[in-house]
């Protein structure tokens, strides 16, 4: 990359980069060169796609979590199954 950052200047070749890739996968390359060679700007644009992830994976739940219709659970232990299974037929068929 000296050759490029030589060329080019050292503050300007990894931005250059970064707006050369045209996929995913070439963006999560120079992710992974900008964390092996200290590249900032590379490292700082991965921060900034995981920080998007993350913040994207928190309101999806978050609206999921609204749309869920909240009830109390009981946990009940196999054999006490029937006899509850009994109580509750008795009390709304009977």
């Amino acid at each position: 990359m000296n050759p490029l950052w030589e060329r080019i200047g050292s503050s300007e070749a990894p931005g250059l980069l970064l707006s050369c890739c045209t996929s995913g996968q070439q963006r999560s390359a120079l992710h992974l060169l900008g964390l092996q060679l200290g590249v900032s700007e590379w490292k700082d644009d991965f921060e900034h796609v995981i920080s998007a992830m993350i913040s994207e994976e928190v309101r999806t739940a978050e609206q999921m979590d609204h749309k869920i219709e909240k009830r109390p659970v009981a946990v009940v232990k196999p054999h006490e199954a029937k006899l509850v299974l009994q109580v509750l037929v008795t009390k709304y068929f009977f």
